[in-house]
């Protein structure tokens, strides 16, 4: 483990906590979807004066060694600061597919999973996720204490790149479905608002709280 040192930010005091991060980690945004239900790139969709991307990346930054962004079309590229672009290797296949693209681009051990509309994660969340990892849990998934699973918002080991691959081949696209295949997978219970994600546009009146 690394201790590193928050950016400043302009209200200073979060900027200079002290976060303790694992440098075995790569991070992947996914915002390979279609945001047919949102009706535009929801990704691009501003929050607190910046895109929503960059809200979830500048977050998750803080906390890995590498950031990637997971994108289905290859001719699409996010200004995100200092990410590596990786493209979905099997078309249409949703968000197992971006899955698949960033752990086979990643140089670490561990993968760290967030979607592109989930805003309001925090350092605390991300936190518990990552002190939940150990060498005998293939996942390490959020869950909201009402049980709903969260795949993405989790933690995977590398190992399990050949089950993706798998699943992607028998057409087993199901993220909930590929959780239930891992024989380990350990759950964190999180808040509900560190969760909540951007489906249609009004959810953007929820936003206000986020970033």
């Amino acid at each position: 483990l690394q201790v590193r040192r928050n950016p400043t930010t302009a209200g200073g005091e979060e900027g200079n906590r002290m976060i303790i991060g694992a440098m075995d980690l790569t991070a992947v945004v996914l915002a390979g979807g279609k945001s047919s239900r949102y009706g535009s790139d929801k990704a691009l969709a501003v929050v607190g004066g910046r895109c929503m991307i960059d809200c979830v990346a500048d977050t998750v930054r803080r906390h890995v060694e590498e950031v990637l962004v997971s994108v289905g079309d290859p001719s699409v590229r996010y200004d995100v600061e200092g990410a590596r672009h990786v493209v979905d290797r099997v078309p249409g296949a949703g968000p197992l597919a971006g899955l698949h693209a960033a752990l086979s681009a990643m140089h670490t051990s561990w993968l760290l999973a967030i979607a592109c509309d989930m805003p309001f994660i925090t350092d605390a969340a991300l936190e518990a996720l990552l002190e939940a990892r150990s060498e005998d849990a293939l996942a390490i998934v959020a869950r909201t204490p009402d049980g709903q699973r969260h795949p993405l918002c989790a933690c995977y080991q590398g190992c399990i790149l050949p089950v993706v691959e798998a699943r992607l081949r028998g057409g087993n696209r199901a993220l909930l479905a590929l959780l239930d295949s891992l024989p380990r997978v350990r759950y964190v219970d999180l808040s509900p608002d560190a969760l909540r994600n951007v489906n249609i546009e009004t959810d953007l009146s929820l936003i206000s709280r986020a970033c």
